[in-house]
């Protein structure tokens, strides 16, 4: 897995402040923001499959990034199901100790906690490891059946899982550092009143902004990785 790559191949193009700008400012509104921003992201994400990641896409087809946000978020809702299933299970189990004796609540609480610590974290942390298979699938195919197919997705995630590890301790990092980052731009914006404010918002958005970049490149890393023979297009890295 090439990291630095990914980490470094969004600021190649020459335009990469102002489309980062813009994938900053569309953060900021809820829904159709991020969804926006996702299809951007994964058609990054075709790009750098086809071995071409010098340039960003333009924020100009808006309808189709919407669209492959839009098919994006569903698919990673569907694979989300199951953990969120054992969500509403877990909350289920907690209305019996509304109604019952001190026993009744302790076991509830014990079948609720069980469920939430056993069950859900390792689903959804499984989930998010397993996550750029499907989103690969969809990026590369604007299939969103593909992107849903869990028998196939599954079994390349076994070719490919090492990747899959390193793309979601990088990611893991990456969060970490945005953290870091905001907090102490956040001790300085106080300083700068409104400005100040505005320019740590932005900050923050455009590093959620480049996570967006770097999962995609990575998810085309271990796209390629499965297609190698997968045809380059004009203007190869």
């Amino acid at each position: 897995m090439e990291i630095a790559r990914a980490l470094s191949a969004p600021f190649r193009d020459d335009d990469w402040p102002e489309k980062l700008v813009i994938a900053a400012l569309l953060l900021l509104f809820p829904l159709i923001g991020p969804l926006l921003v996702l299809g951007w992201a994964l058609h990054y994400a075709r790009e750098v499959a086809e071995q071409c990641d010098r340039v960003l896409p333009h924020w100009q087809n808006w309808s189709e990034h919407l669209t492959l946000g839009l098919l994006g978020a569903v698919a990673t809702v569907v694979w989300f199901l199951p953990t969120l299933a054992v969500l509403a299970l877990s909350a289920l189990a907690l209305f019996p100790a509304l109604l019952g004796d001190d026993r009744a609540r302790i076991i509830s609480l014990a079948i609720s906690l069980a469920g939430l610590f056993c069950l859900a974290l390792p689903l959804a942390m499984l989930t998010m490891i397993l996550l750029p298979v499907p989103l690969g699938r969809l990026a590369t195919t604007n299939q969103l059946s593909k992107a849903l197919s869990v028998v196939g997705a599954l079994h390349e995630a076994r070719q490919v899982l090492p990747s899959l590890l390193v793309t979601w301790i990088v990611l893991l990092l990456h969060s970490l550092g945005q953290a870091v980052l905001v907090s102490i731009a956040s001790q300085f914006a106080l300083f700068l009143c409104l400005p100040g404010i505005a320019a740590s918002v932005i900050l923050a958005t455009g590093l959620q902004a480049h996570q967006y970049l770097v999962m995609a490149h990575l998810t085309s890393q271990i796209r390629y990785r499965l297609e190698p023979h997968r045809e380059p297009t004009a203007g190869e890295a």
